[in-house]
C-alpha cells in the first residue's frame, strides 16, 4: 500500500488538491502552520473566479455565496475604452466574484479531518521512491509524494533548492471596500498616471458595501500612510467615472512582485500554484492559474494511483509539469505586456494603443478569444 500524499500548505489550493484526492479515495494529509481553522475575518480581500475554477470547486461541494460580472469596462489614460458585455459574447456572466475568506472557511472546512495543524515540513529525505518528512511538533511521516502548496515564499521550494526568476514591480497594492452606485455586475480597470484602479462588484455585506477596490501604484507616491493616500487621491478616479466612492473598511496593502520557477519539481516534491509561479495581479486570474494547475496536478495523480497504463508518479510529475509550466509563463509575460503598454507615457506608444483599443472594442471575435482564454478553457 502506498504511502499518503503529504500537502504543505492548507489553503485554498493546497485544501481543493486535498478534497479531489479524497474523493478518489487518495489517502492524504495537509500540513498546515496555523494553529487552526481559519475563521471569517475582515473579509476585505476578494478573488475572479473564472468559469473553470467555478466548476472544479462545485464538484467538490464548494458553492459560496458570489456576485456575477456581466460588464467589464477597461479605460487607458486618455479615456480609450475596451468593453466586455457577457450578452455580446453570448455568456452568462464572464466571471464571478467571491469573499476569500468565505471561500477559504468553506473548503477548509470540507477536508479540515485531514489537516495536521501548527505544523511545518522542516526536512525532506528521499529514499528510492518514498520520502522520509520530518515536521515542526509533529512525528516523522513517510510519504508517496509531497506538495508544496503554501502560496509565494513557499518553505517546501526553499528546501528543494529549486531556482526561480523574481520581479519586483516596485508596486503596491492597496485593497478596501467600498459603495459605489454603479450597476452591480459592472467591473471597471482603469490605467492612468495615479495607478491601475480597479473596481469588482460583490455581494452586498452588512454594511452595505458593494465592490472591492484593488489600487495598484508606484511604490514611490506612497508618501502617505494608505488611508491618508486613499482618502486624498481617490477623487481622482470620482471625477474620472462621475461616481462617488464611499470607503467602507480597512485599506490593506501588500507589494507586487512575480516569480516563476525554472523547474516544478524535484525528485517527489512537486510545487504548485502561487508556490511556483504568481503574476500581476491587474487581471485577477492568480487563484484561476491556481486551481488550473491543481486539476491537471489531480488528473495526472488519479491516473497513476489508479494503476491506469502502469502509470508512474515520475511520469504523471512529469506531465504536469509539461501542461502546466508553458502557459504559465505565458500568462505571466502577458500580464508584464499589458502591463508594458497601459502603463507606457510615451505618445506614439499611446497612438498605437488608442488605435488598437478602438479596433479590438469593435471586435467581438477577438473579444471571444480573449474571454475564452480568461474563462479557462482553453486546456492542455
Amino acid at each position: 500500500m502506498r504511502p499518503p500524499i503529504i500537502i504543505s500548505g492548507g489553503g485554498i489550493i493546497g485544501s481543493y488538491i486535498s478534497s479531489r484526492l479524497s474523493r478518489h479515495n487518495i489517502k492524504n494529509y495537509v500540513v498546515e502552520k496555523r494553529p487552526q481553522l481559519l475563521e471569517k475575518s475582515n473579509k476585505i480581500r476578494t478573488l475572479t473566479l473564472n468559469k473553470n475554477s467555478i466548476e472544479l470547486l462545485e464538484k467538490e461541494g464548494v458553492i459560496i455565496k458570489n456576485q456575477n460580472v456581466t460588464n467589464i469596462n477597461v479605460f487607458d489614460e486618455d479615456e480609450n475604452k475596451l468593453t466586455f458585455n457577457a450578452n455580446e459574447l453570448k455568456l452568462k456572466s464572464i466571471a464571478k466574484v467571491v469573499v476569500f475568506d468565505d471561500l477559504q472557511h468553506a473548503i477548509e472546512t470540507k477536508i479540515n479531518k485531514n489537516i495536521i495543524y501548527d505544523s511545518e515540513i522542516s526536512k525532506i529525505n528521499q529514499k528510492n521512491s518514498n520520502l522520509d518528512l520530518e515536521i515542526k511538533n509533529h512525528s516523522p511521516i513517510s510519504a508517496s509524494l509531497l506538495i508544496g502548496s503554501e502560496g509565494r515564499n513557499s518553505n517546501v521550494a526553499s528546501l528543494s533548492n529549486i531556482k526561480k526568476d523574481v520581479k519586483n514591480y516596485h508596486q503596491i497594492a492597496l485593497t478596501f471596500l467600498a459603495r459605489i452606485d454603479l450597476d452591480e455586475h459592472t467591473a471597471i480597470q482603469y490605467f492612468s498616471d495615479n495607478g491601475i484602479f480597479a473596481i469588482l462588484p460583490i455581494p452586498v455585506d452588512r454594511l452595505g458595501n458593494n465592490f472591492s477596490i484593488v489600487w495598484s501604484i508606484d511604490s514611490s507616491k506612497l508618501l502617505l500612510n494608505t488611508k491618508d493616500f486613499v482618502n486624498e487621491n481617490i477623487t481622482f478616479f470620482e471625477k474620472k467615472l462621475d461616481q462617488k466612492i464611499n470607503i467602507g473598511s480597512e485599506v490593506l496593502n501588500f507589494n507586487l512582485s512575480s516569480h516563476h520557477f525554472f523547474d516544478y519539481i524535484s525528485g517527489l516534491t512537486v510545487l504548485i500554484g502561487d508556490a511556483a509561479h504568481s503574476i500581476h495581479p491587474l487581471a485577477g486570474q492568480g487563484i484561476n492559474l491556481g486551481l488550473a494547475d491543481a486539476d491537471i496536478l489531480c488528473e495526472e495523480l488519479i491516473k497513476t494511483f489508479n494503476n491506469v497504463n502502469n502509470y508512474s508518479i515520475s511520469e504523471g510529475l512529469k506531465s504536469y509539469e509539461l501542461r502546466r509550466k508553458t502557459l504559465n509563463k505565458i500568462m505571466r509575460s502577458s500580464m508584464d505586456l499589458l502591463l508594458l503598454i497601459f502603463s507606457n507615457r510615451y505618445r506614439p506608444i499611446n497612438f498605437i494603443r488608442a488605435i488598437g483599443l478602438k479596433g479590438l472594442n469593435k471586435s467581438n471575435t477577438i473579444k471571444n478569444i480573449f474571454i475564452k482564454h480568461a474563462l479557462g478553457e482553453y486546456r492542455v
